[in-house]
């Protein structure tokens, strides 16, 4: 159940603020954080909010020229990202602040009404790979069914799922969606 966030830049202190955000917003503890680029991308504003904010954290990063590690991740990017943002760059506070409106109502769309179907097995007949997939389940499904939430966290998760109607999220997120390409919020401000 990741949380995305649009940031101002990639300068150190930039993504230190997307990451900072609400911790007390995430399902579970965070154990690890990990960048497709290397450590240098763990600024010292990053290193120090980890330090500071969470404990125990493990810092890691994809194997050096192996540029399919992340699939997942990428995929989610394009799914995710692109499909609603496209490829264009936003560049105005207006925009910043309405895509991360639009981040936060995905968030809950995606986590909380949108099942996924997860590859349980992968075998061989007859010379032909054959995958196996289980039971179409949300994130939020597989996360009380394992038992990981906190009680007070799968509350409130209980009580967001039941006010949210669902079409209407959907219809707000294009909503924001298209207001971001709206002339005022693509105007630089002076």
């Amino acid at each position: 159940m990741e949380r995305a966030r649009g940031g101002d830049g990639q300068g150190t202190g930039g993504y230190a603020g997307r990451v900072r955000g609400d911790p007390g917003q995430a399902a579970f503890l965070i154990a690890a954080a990990a960048s497709g680029n290397g450590s240098e991308f763990f600024s010292a504003h990053l290193l120090r909010f980890f330090g500071e904010q969470i404990t125990r954290l493990r810092l890691t990063r994809s194997r050096p020229y192996q540029k399919n590690d992340n699939p997942h991740v990428e995929q989610k990017n394009d799914t995710l990202v692109r499909a609603y943002f496209g490829h264009c760059r936003l560049q105005t506070q207006a925009q910043l602040g309405l895509m991360n409106e639009c981040y936060e109502l995905m968030w809950t769309y995606y986590n909380l009404f949108q099942p996924v179907m997860k590859l349980s097995e992968k075998r061989f007949e007859n010379g032909r790979l054959r995958r196996g997939w289980d039971e179409p389940k949300t994130a939020y499904q597989r996360l009380k069914e394992k038992g990981v939430l906190g009680r007070e966290v799968e509350h409130r998760l209980d009580e967001l799922y039941e006010q949210t109607n669902p079409r209407q999220l959907r219809g707000r997120i294009y909503e924001l969606r298209d207001k971001l390409w709206e002339p005022a919020a693509t105007r630089q401000a002076a």
